[in-house]
C-alpha cells in the first residue's frame, strides 16, 4: 500500500453488493482525462469509509489504472450519453419524462389524408 493522495484508502470498507448495486453511481461510465488524454472508466465496485460513512467510488480505468472518487467527483466525470444539455438544466435531478412524444407529434396524417367529401 501506497501513499495516496486525499482519503487513506486503510479505512474504507467494501460495500455489500446489494448497498453498491442500490446506488445510481454503481457501474457508471466515467471519461477522465491525464496528462491530456481521455481515459474510459468504469466504477466497479464501491467502499465505504469507517468512520465518516462517506462512499469511495472505486474506478478501473481501460489502461487498467484504478483509484477511488467521491460522488461528487464521479458526476464530474460521468459520461452522458446523447447530446450534452445547458449545465443549468442539466443541474436538476428530476428524471426524464418517458419518451412517449414520437407519436403525438404534429397533426395525425391518417386525419389529414383522408379527402373530406
Amino acid at each position: 500500500g501506497g501513499s495516496s493522495v486525499g482519503s487513506a484508502d486503510g479505512d474504507l470498507v467494501p460495500l455489500p453488493m446489494e448497498h453498491a448495486m442500490a446506488d445510481p453511481l454503481f457501474n457508471a461510465k466515467i471519461r477522465k482525462s491525464f496528462g491530456g488524454r481521455m481515459y474510459w472508466g468504469s466504477v466497479i465496485a464501491i467502499d465505504a469509509d469507517i468512520n465518516s460513512g462517506d462512499r469511495a467510488y472505486h474506478v478501473r480505468y481501460e489502461d487498467g489504472d484504478e483509484e477511488h472518487l467521491v460522488a461528487f467527483e464521479v458526476h464530474q466525470w460521468m459520461h452522458r450519453p446523447g447530446p450534452s444539455m445547458p449545465t443549468s438544466r442539466a443541474q436538476s435531478l428530476r428524471p426524464a419524462p418517458a419518451p412517449t412524444m414520437t407519436a403525438t407529434r404534429g397533426p395525425s396524417i391518417a386525419a389529414s389524408a383522408a379527402p373530406s367529401t
